[in-house]
């Protein structure tokens, strides 16, 4: 410990003597002047007053009363413990009807009226829960000198720390154990029930390994009739045990489920680590408060025994700091997400706590370091005039339900008014300089976090922030966010709010490139919103163009063209021909027939909507120059190169540096690079790819899949320039991105990949080459199975190679492999044309020329 951290505890000890009316002057004069001591010893005090002593553990232990012989016609056999709040007896039911071994658990003799209002709330409360992993109430009564008494259920058993080490439980065991755990307590609060004192000897195992949750005596109504009849239970602070209690439980601040989630935290903390997180402090009370409500935990990983701590490291690390936040609103959102985390670890799978670290890491920062330049934000909600002003200071009322709904309204305004505002720019400057719209989401979510009694808000709100951070395409914050809106919408059980909020999630794993999943999670909102909102509303139609273009990468074309042309009809019938959205719509599916290999029906419908956009929104709006782009793919392909090359540029003219025509000038120069390839201009094609690189790297930094895709095309143009060296390292930047972005197994990875087995098979180094491709398609196998999209053209290109390499036997093989692949996938015709051509070469290689022009007229057609 430091000098001045001793120092400051003597002042705070010193202090403690005093009558609370001299302590300020003593401080100042103890501290010298020495302003940031001062500060800490008040802080000391006020960590001390909030705990109202309890943690000093000097309250004197009940005094044992004598052993009861019977409570009516129960009797007595023994203690099985004692509390501060009373006894609980061992007894058994011998009235001569039946025998039943209970638990009997009674206030103390001299109890005070509050306790015994405690003990009567905990009978109305067991009386509602039924649930195996719930120790049941059996029957309850007065004694004749007044005390209320509870008849229990007598669970055989062990407190889970005492079982965890007796039966010598790995780490996986201790999981899924707790998983039973929190998923009990998941269902006291699905009841409207908070334990408040979840701990280990309150989380009881019975011999064949199934829980039990004891003791709701401190239990905190969610409903009303607690309000209603003036319980004392809400915010009250000597109903806990400390070292187990979350950070507003010591502060006396009104309580919620996620304050079980911080107990739960603590108690499997002290599974896995085999200490509480605080544990080094318990021995100075103050000192134990103030770590509780301000300070990270320490990593269980550095904490835990040798053996252990390897394998607590990450993942696990990540679910028990998600779970012990100090801010509720930051914690899971329910004992049930925590279950989920966990068992995503179990299963092999990346858990959200690791996905919202950097999220809540930066967050923390800001609001050490406030800038003032953010109250352009203030500015913009200003806008929104006298019901932003209202909306944000909503948390102040108390006001009933129609004025809930009408915020709910208002809420929903100025969201859309918020992603509007972050979609179209960022404001150029402001008191202190340069503001970007990240400095607005952040001081956004400062303020939704005032907003934690008021989920009905507070939902929405950060919804459209997880959008705007997806444009930015800073897609984990996104998902983190959008994740945080779900859960409340789900506990508040509104339906039209958890599918639009699927939707969102869907969206953002697709743009990060969780292909896989945001199929999952769309096809998991779809009904959802088919049902809360009906099935022609234009959000269903929006979700099955997310499905499309999920479909797309997947290289399930049929799929996409079915999912496209069923939204485009919702949008026409709601919204018309000519509405944005149906133009959007309208363009998807131009580009599903483009791939499908229809070309002339895809030029037909992109030109129809290049046509129409203009009345739509306007000639210089972003949505027409991606219409344009399509259009421009489209005539490229047909060999229309001259009028695609036109476009291409006139969308580059007219595009400038903002963020939100980044993404159409882009696609332009690379499809104008593409172009200019295709007529030997290497050079200007390399000079377009390295801008575009360049910018892609300033915008969204070192690790992102974009900067891996524009390496990858200026590899390819240096690749066909025959400029070997700085082609492979392009390939190799390409790889490490993917890798270290969206993970080996993407395609983008594997096809960086095997451009590195091309330049090692011109280099005649055809082993190596065939290696590096066996590993790509192993990948893309693991990742999606044996209709992975893309393994068709890796096992071409591996069929190549070993052409090359005179294999002719295994390069027919492979070949065979890529053509039912194909078969198999709505694919586009062009893959099977490539994998035609090359059966063509390997038969010409092989001395077979009838073969060979069989699969050379195959591939024309």
């Amino acid at each position: 410990m430091s000098a001045e951290r001793t120092r400051v505890e003597a002042v705070f000890e010193a202090a403690l003597q005093l009558p609370a009316g001299g302590r300020d002057e003593f401080i100042e004069r103890a501290c010298s002047g020495n302003a940031a001591m001062a500060r800490s010893v008040r802080s000391l005090l006020a960590a001390h007053a909030l705990t109202g002593g309890l943690l000093d553990a000097t309250t004197p232990a009940p005094q044992a009363e004598p052993l009861p012989d019977r409570f009516g016609p129960y009797r007595v056999l023994g203690v099985l413990g004692r509390g501060g709040m009373g006894v609980v007896y061992d007894a058994e039911r011998d009235d001569g009807q039946f025998r039943r071994r209970v638990a009997i658990k009674i206030l103390r003799a001299g109890s005070d009226p509050e306790l015994k209002q405690r003990v009567l709330t905990e009978r109305q409360i067991l009386a509602a829960l039924d649930h195996p992993g719930i120790a049941r109430l059996l029957d309850g009564g007065v004694t004749a000198d007044g005390r209320p008494f509870l008849v229990m259920e007598h669970v055989e058993g062990l407190p889970i720390d005492v079982y965890s080490e007796r039966m010598r439980l790995d780490v996986r065991q201790r999981l899924v154990l707790f998983c039973e755990v929190a998923r009990v307590v998941d269902y006291a609060h699905r009841n409207l029930v908070v334990h408040r004192d979840l701990k280990p000897s309150n989380i009881m195992v019975t011999p064949d390994g199934r829980v039990k949750l004891l003791d709701f005596g401190v239990a905190k109504l969610l409903h009303g009739w607690a309000a209603a009849s003036g319980s004392p239970v809400t915010r009250d602070r000597s109903a806990l045990t400390p070292e187990y209690a979350s950070p507003e439980q010591l502060r006396g601040d009104v309580l919620t489920t996620t304050t079980d989630v911080y107990s739960l935290g603590v108690v499997l903390y002290e599974l896995l680590a085999g200490q509480r997180p605080f544990q080094g402090y318990e021995g100075a009370a103050a000192r134990h408060a103030e770590a509780i409500c301000t300070a990270e935990p320490p990593r269980a990983s550095g904490q835990a025994p040798a053996p252990r701590a390897r394998v607590l490291r990450g993942d696990l690390d990540a679910i028990l700091d998600m779970a012990l936040r100090p801010e509720p609103g930051m914690r899971y959102g329910s004992a049930e997400l925590l279950a989920q985390d966990i068992e995503r670890y179990l299963a092999l799978r990346r858990v959200r706590a690791r996905q919202g670290s950097r999220a809540y890491a930066f967050g923390k920062l800001i609001r050490r370091h406030a800038r003032t330049a953010l109250v352009v934000a203030t500015v913009a909600l200003s806008l929104a005039g006298g019901t932003g002003v209202a909306l944000w200071q909503a948390r102040l009322a108390r006001a009933a339900q129609a004025e809930a709904e009408r915020a709910g309204a208002e809420s929903a305004r100025i969201t859309d008014f918020l992603v509007e505002l972050f979609e179209a720019g960022v404001p150029e400057a402001s008191l202190s300089g340069a503001v970007t719209a990240r400095d607005l989401v952040d001081r956004g979510l400062r303020r939704i976090d005032l907003l934690h009694d008021q989920p009905a808000l507070q939902a929405p709100l950060l919804a459209a922030l997880g959008r705007v951070l997806a444009s930015l395409a800073e897609y984990a914050d996104a998902e983190h966010l959008t994740q945080r809106a779900l859960t409340l919408y789900e506990a508040r059980h509104d339906e039209a709010g958890v599918g639009r909020t699927l939707a969102q999630l869907g969206t953002v794993r697709r743009l990060r490139g969780d292909y896989a999943d945001a199929r999952t999670v769309l096809l998991r909102a779809l009904p959802i919103q088919q049902v809360a909102l009906g099935a022609d509303h234009p959000e269903v139609a929006s979700t099955l163009g997310q499905l499309a273009s999920v479909a797309i990468y997947l290289g399930e074309f049929d799929d996409a063209g079915v999912h496209a042309a069923e939204g485009l009809a919702i949008h026409q019938a709601a919204l018309g021909d000519s509405h944005r959205l149906t133009l959007n719509s309208m363009r998807l599916l131009g580009q599903v027939q483009r791939l499908r290999g229809q070309h002339e029906e895809a030029e037909a419908t992109l030109r129809n909507v290049v046509a129409r956009r203009p009345a739509a929104i306007g000639s210089t709006s972003p949505e027409l120059h991606e219409d344009r782009l399509q259009l421009a793919q489209l005539l490229a392909l047909r060999g229309a190169s001259d009028e695609a090359a036109d476009i291409f540029r006139d969308v580059i003219a007219r595009t400038g540096p903002a963020t939100e025509d980044f993404a159409v000038r882009t696609a332009a120069r690379n499809g104008l690079a593409t172009l200019l390839v295709r007529s030997g201009d290497l050079a200007a094609a390399e000079q377009l790819l390295r801008l575009v690189h360049n910018e892609r790297q300033a915008l969204y930094g070192p690790e992102h899949p974009a900067l891996a895709r524009s390496a990858t095309a200026l590899g390819n143009v240096l690749l066909r320039g025959g400029r070997l060296a700085e082609a492979e390292t392009a390939f190799r930047e390409g790889a490490r991105v993917y890798r270290a972005s969206v993970g080996e197994r993407h395609l983008g990875y594997a096809n960086a990949m095997a451009q590195l087995a091309a330049i090692e098979a011109q280099r005649g180094r055809h082993a190596t080459a065939d290696s590096i491709l066996a590993h790509a398609i192993a990948l893309r196998v693991a990742g999606e199975g044996s209709t992975a999209h893309g393994l068709a053209d890796l096992l071409r290109r591996r069929a190549e190679v070993a052409v090359a390499a005179g294999r002719f036997d295994f390069a027919e093989s492979l070949l065979a492999e890529a053509l039912a692949n194909a078969a198999g996938r709505s694919y586009s015709p062009g893959v099977t044309q490539e994998i035609h051509d090359t059966y063509a070469a390997l038969y010409r290689a092989w001395g077979r020329p009838g073969d060979a022009d069989r699969h050379a007229a195959l591939g024309r057609h």
